[in-house]
């Protein structure tokens, strides 16, 4: 695998000087990318013409480091370096490819030295290279892969680096259109205009699922400057220079998607040509000084962003679209902070500013008018994420289509409410008045199996029953529609007296509960109060049970508002309420064994809560005035339960299948004079499962202990845990 003596060593010292002279004329044209393709085509001339030295199909093995370039000039032809291989070619470029279809390999290294000196280059069509090992050039526009031809397909799963101007780190460059090219390893440049990738056919595939870095003024992460581009971001693109932008695109309709992470000093992404279509459903974030998040200026361009954009140096907008007839769809965030910087700035033409659930804006919206107020800006308000002030600049038309969304009077301000923590007041007075009902209900179930046993005797007798009982709730619920998801919890305790007779019981019981409800964009905590009744009676192998709350309760309400000029500000308000629960149990008692009970039933529970009106404080534009409001809930439960003797104790096992629907009263109120209501948005019919153990024990006469754990799920993503600890003494 070396070079032939005597013609290819002559012939070795004419390309040699070839090289020198060119490489001293490209200094004078360094910034023009013709000059650039003519020079590396002189090159590619200046080898084809020596005769064939080391121009076939090669393998450099393990451990063996060669140092002369290898040629491909035949057609399906292969080029190997393994893994331990090297290829360290010096001034010269390390692999020329002349043939169409042909295969280069490198799972070992090649290293070349030398402006213009690339580590691998072709000129043929259908080329496919593949390196999963290392490249490194050192020199001026020396790039790691360069391809000419069209169908060139590029794959680096290794490291790609490059140092020096121009240098780019994979470039499929010339008349070569349909390339593909894909990194899932480490591409790093260092240099002036040394971008990481660098395409200029048309109907390109750029895939990058690995890391790309460059250091270097006007060093873009990717360039694309064909026609029908696609360019897709899963990995890391990071350019640390100014006027360096992550990804590029300058032919039309191009399509851009980044599902990945692209910090940037420049702009994040570029369009540069008509009818390109941009997603993010990643992180843009730049912080240089005007560098946008996305930026075109040309027609029919499409943005739509459901991950973040943030630009945070000075009149850097978050989304700076001005090409006529173009179009924002906003479900993330859109961040700009800067000195004169706007979260999203228009142009001179119609664009179409579209705000779903979902979108953050912090920043001023401007969709810029001209001069004689000829164009048509429209803003098309679906939802926001939380509460929102929205204030728009030379905005032609504002549709709110949102239902809990309101313009204020005239003005291009729109009020956008959060309504989970209305919303939600129906699931969370379910939830208490159910567990506190199942306090109730679990401790007439504990002893059921006793009064089977040989302890019959004893709880037979009339007795009267102190208790206490200390008690809680975890739960969540996903988002629906404008409702967002949400975490609650509530613990409390409750004393009761009993007065037990031989086939029934009867008790009064009083208790207090501290609960929160939380999510992301609001909360409220409550503290609740409730007396109640209950009682149990038999009839055969039949029990039934019945059991009324009612409760006051006072809630401290906190709402989380982005006004997208002011930042976000909070409003805060008290409510009181006040609640009542009936629930009604039928149980069967079958006894399988004198040491084993079989225990069906079905609940039904009702709760209702009436609110009070509430004054909110702490915003400059958002304060609400609620109307009051009345909500219900029936739920149903039907259970299977083995409960078995273990000395003087017992453990049970429960599962069954549970439904909860729920109504009320819209949600109403004023915002300084202006009127609104919608309804509550959470789903009004859920349905689900549970499971759950108890274990009772004696731990000394008359003095007992019982615990209850139980899991349970509704449909919505909703889940819960519900515990209970309870000590009980008989007199």
């Amino acid at each position: 695998m070396t070079s032939a003596d005597g013609p290819c060593q002559v012939f070795g010292i004419i390309h040699a000087l070839v090289s020198k002279s060119v490489s001293m004329t490209a200094t004078l044209f360094s910034q023009r990318n013709a000059s650039r393709v003519l020079i590396r085509y002189v090159l590619i001339v200046s080898v084809a013409v020596l005769p064939n030295c080391a121009n076939s199909s090669f393998v450099i093995r393990h451990g063996e480091t060669v140092t002369d370039p290898r040629r491909l000039d035949g057609d399906h032809e292969v080029g190997l370096i393994e893994t331990g291989g090297a290829l360290h070619t010096g001034a010269d470029t390390a692999i020329v490819v002349g043939g169409n279809s042909a295969s280069i390999i490198n799972d070992g290294s090649i290293i070349t030295v030398g402006d213009y000196k690339d580590s691998v280059i072709a000129t043929g069509g259908n080329v496919d290279v593949s390196s999963g090992g290392s490249i490194i050039t050192l020199g001026h526009f020396a790039a790691g892969v360069v391809t000419y031809g069209s169908g060139a397909r590029i794959v680096n799963t290794g490291s790609i680096s490059t140092i020096g101007s121009g240098a780019y780190g994979i470039e499929a460059s010339g008349i070569g259109a349909n390339a593909t090219i894909k990194n899932t390893g480490i591409v790093r440049t260092e240099g002036r205009q040394a971008n990481g990738i660098h395409s200029t056919g048309t109907n390109a595939v750029i895939t990058n699922d690995g890391g790309i870095r460059t250091e270097g003024v006007a060093a873009a992460g990717i360039f694309s400057r064909g026609a029908s581009s696609r360019i897709i971001n899963n990995g890391d693109i990071n350019t640390s220079s100014m006027f360096s932008d992550g990804i590029v695109s300058g032919g039309g309709n191009a399509n851009i998607t980044n599902s990945g992470n692209i910090s940037s000093e420049g702009n994040g992404v570029s369009a540069m040509g008509d009818r390109a279509e941009i997603i993010n459903g990643g992180h843009i974030h730049t912080t240089g000084n005007f560098g946008n998040g996305i930026f075109s200026v040309r027609k029919s361009v499409s943005v739509l962003n459901n991950g973040s954009i943030i630009s945070e140096g000075d009149n850097a907008e978050g989304i700076y679209l001005s090409g006529d007839n173009s179009t924002i769809t906003n479900a993330g965030l859109v961040s700009a902070t800067g000195n004169g910087s706007r979260a999203i700035q228009g142009g001179y033409g119609d664009q179409t500013l579209n705000i779903q659930s979902g979108s953050r804006i912090v920043g001023s919206i401007d969709l810029v008018s001209t001069a004689n107020d000829r164009d048509n800006d429209i803003v098309n308000i679906y939802g926001s994420f939380g509460s929102a002030v929205l204030n728009f600049e030379n905005t032609e038309t504002i549709n709110v289509l949102a239902p809990n969304a309101m313009r204020v009077d005239s003005t291009n301000t729109v009020i956008v409410i959060d309504p989970t923590g209305e919303s939600v007041q129906s699931n969370t007075l379910s939830a208490l008045a159910n567990s506190v009902h199942g306090v109730i209900h679990r401790r007439i179930d504990g002893e059921i199996l006793l009064e089977h046993s040989f302890l019959d005797v004893e709880y037979s007798k009339p007795v009267v029953v102190l208790w206490g009982q200390y008690f809680g709730q975890v739960g969540s619920r996903g988002r629906e529609r404008q409702v967002l998801s949400y975490d609650y919890e509530h613990h409390g305790f409750i004393g009761g007296i009993e007065k037990v007779k031989s086939t029934s019981r009867m008790g009064l019981i009083a208790g207090v509960t501290q609960s929160n409800v939380y999510s992301v964009a609001s909360s409220q905590d409550t503290e609740s109060v409730f007396l109640g009744l209950y009682g149990h009676e038999r009839f055969d192998e039949v029990d039934l049970m019945i059991s009324v709350l009612a409760g006051i309760e006072e809630h401290d309400m906190m709402r989380s508002v982005l006004d997208n000029v002011r930042g976000y500000e909070t409003a805060k308000g008290v409510k009181k309420s006040y609640f009542m629960s009936p629930s009604i149990t039928l149980r069967g008692s079958y006894v399988l064994s004198p040491q084993l009970v079989f225990l069906p039933s079905a609940t039904f529970t009702y709760a209702k809560g009436r609110y009070g009106d509430y004054l909110e404080s702490g915003t400059a534009n958002a304060n609400l005035a609620i109307d009051e409001r009345a909500v219900n809930v029936i739920t149903t439960r039907l259970q299977l339960e083995v409960a078995k003797l273990l000395g003087e104790g017992q453990l049970s096992f429960r599962v069954g299948a549970h439904s909860r629907k729920t109504g009320g009263d819209d949600i109403a109120g004023n915002l300084a004079g202006t009127s609104f209501q919608f309804s509550a948005s959470s789903e009004r019919e859920v349905t689900g499962g549970f499971a759950g153990i108890e274990i009772w024990r004696r731990i000394k006469e008359r003095f007992d202990i019982k615990a209850d754990l139980e899991y349970g799920r509704f449909s919505g993503n909703e889940h819960y845990l519900d515990g209970q600890v309870a000590l009980e003494y008989r007199f």
